[in-house]
């Protein structure tokens, strides 16, 4: 419900809530049948919740491969193993995913990145979207007492973006100069900006980012600034589809609050601009 309504809104946010979610709900329900093999009858167990998060909202990439590898420890399962045996090891393993492949794996993203930033010189860097793992190193900078100030590009309005206020807020609070701006005017900021830093969706094999809408105006604008953009992407978000355009992955969102704001707009009231595609 929560990733329906929007408030569980980033790839790995969704990852990890569904992971602990499946954890919970095989140490507090699951019952083993004792005509069935228990590996089999777990996948059985889990396949309506899976079904039920996908009609609330696709899985992301991460997600997907979370799902793969948590069947895959189920179907290992041996046909002997008490119920209790088997609902420990596939919790650990559930734990073991979340510490391997998203908690270690962002720290060392992060311990990379700030190589990155100039030991002498002040920096602007510019961001877009909301990225647990850019929020994560913008705050290890602020604390590794790194010379910068942060751009924060909004979507269409202030208000209308998910998640530009609350870095700003953050930010803040560690004493980082930070500017919001709204996502048609970064071509004037730019030209101020030493590096780019965004999050993925996902990255192709052939090398293409999935991400939030407006990552691609904001590359292009970038590289005709000649800005380096810089993209922090967890393994977990490698997937080997191959993207040829940049329509076939979009993910379209209820058009009803658009239709409504354009009734609003026709009507002489101030209309917050909505993001049909996210």
């Amino acid at each position: 419900i929560e990733m329906a309504q929007g408030r569980c809104w980033g790839s790995t946010e969704r990852c990890v809530a569904m992971l602990e979610c499946f954890r919970d709900l095989i140490l507090s329900s699951y019952v083993a049948s004792p005509d069935q093999a228990i590996a089999r009858h777990m996948d059985a167990f889990l396949r309506p919740q899976i079904t039920y998060l996908v009609a609330a909202r696709p899985l992301s990439v991460s997600m997907s491969h979370a799902i793969r590898h948590l069947k895959m420890v189920i179907s290992q399962l041996p046909p002997d193993m008490t119920e209790d045996d088997a609902k420990q090891l596939v919790c650990r393993s559930i734990d073991t995913f979340l510490r391997n492949r998203i908690e270690l794996a962002g720290r060392l993203i992060v311990e990379s990145a700030l190589t990155k930033f100039s030991d002498n010189t002040a920096e602007t860097i510019l961001t877009f979207g909301r990225s647990s793992l850019v929020t994560r190193l913008l705050e290890a900078a602020a604390l590794s007492s790194k010379k910068f100030r942060v751009i924060v590009a909004a979507d269409c309005s202030y208000s209308a973006d998910d998640g530009a206020n609350d870095l700003v807020r953050m930010l803040s609070k560690l004493d980082i100069q930070c500017t919001i701006v709204p996502l048609a005017s970064i071509g004037f900021v730019l030209r101020e900006a030493t590096k780019v830093i965004i999050g993925a969706q996902c990255i192709f094999s052939n090398g293409s980012l999935l991400g939030k809408v407006g990552t691609a105006v904001v590359g292009l604008l970038a590289h005709q600034h000649n800005k380096p953009v810089m993209v922090l992407a967890e393994t977990l978000k490698f997937t080997e589809r191959v993207q040829l355009d940049a329509f076939v992955f979009n993910e379209l969102a209820d058009p009803q609050p658009m239709a409504d704001a354009c009734k609003r707009y026709r009507a002489g009231v101030d209309v917050k601009a909505v993001s049909l595609i996210y």
